[in-house]
């Protein structure tokens, strides 16, 4: 008989998105420190994980990837945007100073870069081009790879990362009924 067992890694999980970043950095020094120490410090509710989106997100002021750049499979262009340098990285790093417990970030794409996708957008339905282990998904790899790196250069370590946000969008029948059904609840 085989056993299995789940670590609980996290009491609460935070969102560093765009949207969050706005209105984090539109209010006083003073207010932005006790906000985000009331997230993750002891004094607070000490948030332990944090999710990042990878490029744009339903909380977006603007669709964007981090290489748009047609068929630039090396991605030799990758690089993070502005949101990233001044809207997330930065919270983040007063999470993790005033948090005595490591916060575990970790990264979620919605949607790989427009060049990539099959219907030649980063919104709606579409999957990666290509088959399995071709030049397209190899780079979609290497964007992750890129995604981590950057993030470390920038003094935020990656603890993990998912394949997408919504991987099943476009695969159940009724997604979209289902996806409108759930919205009135949230």
């Amino acid at each position: 008989m085989r056993k299995i067992c789940i670590l609980i890694l996290g009491i609460f999980l935070s969102y560093f998105s765009d949207a969050a970043g706005l209105n984090i950095l539109n209010i006083s020094a003073t207010l932005q420190r006790k906000l985000i120490s009331s997230y993750f410090s002891q004094d607070g509710i000490e948030y332990s994980i944090g999710r990042i989106p990878m490029a744009s997100c339903d909380f977006s002021t603007h669709t964007y990837s981090y290489d748009d750049y047609e068929e630039d499979f090396q991605l030799h262009n990758f690089s993070l945007t502005t949101e990233d340098l001044k809207l997330k990285i930065p919270i983040m790093k007063s999470a993790m100073k005033m948090s005595k417990r490591n916060i575990r970030f970790f990264g979620s794409p919605w949607a790989a870069p427009s060049w990539m996708k099959t219907n030649g957008k980063m919104e709606g339905v579409g999957q990666l081009k290509g088959v399995a282990g071709d030049k397209y998904h190899k780079a979609w790899a290497l964007y992750f790879v890129k995604f981590v790196k950057a993030y470390e250069e920038n003094e935020v370590k990656i603890w993990g990362l998912t394949v997408e946000n919504e991987p099943s969008e476009g695969y159940w029948k009724g997604y979209e009924v289902l996806k409108g059904l759930l919205s009135i609840f949230s």
